[in-house]
């Protein structure tokens, strides 16, 4: 899986680098294959994850919603995911 990341600053805290880490691994359970863009903002995280095969859009995007549903983490997701099959997603840090 080919994971592109910008914007990101030189550090990062450890549970964020584990959380990129367990979503490369939600996504790589279903799709090896897929293109991941993650872009670091101030107030979180917008991904873009591209399947490698129109079949896998549904299956990554269920598990990419029960796995943050798991970590009580809410996700926001685009409004074209079907139209441009693509999953676009944005993580909100309530903390900074």
């Amino acid at each position: 899986m080919e994971v592109k990341k910008n914007l990101f600053p030189e550090i990062l805290p450890e549970n964020e680098l584990s959380y990129l880490r367990y979503l490369e691994a939600v996504i790589n359970s279903i799709d090896l294959f897929a293109s991941v863009e993650v872009t670091y903002r101030l107030n979180g995280y917008l991904i873009r994850v591209a399947p490698s095969h129109p079949s896998f859009l549904s299956p990554l995007l269920q598990i990419i919603k029960i796995s943050h549903r798991q970590l009580g983490i809410e996700v926001e997701f685009s409004k074209s995911i079907k139209t441009s099959s693509t999953i676009t997603f944005l993580i909100i840090n309530n903390d900074k």
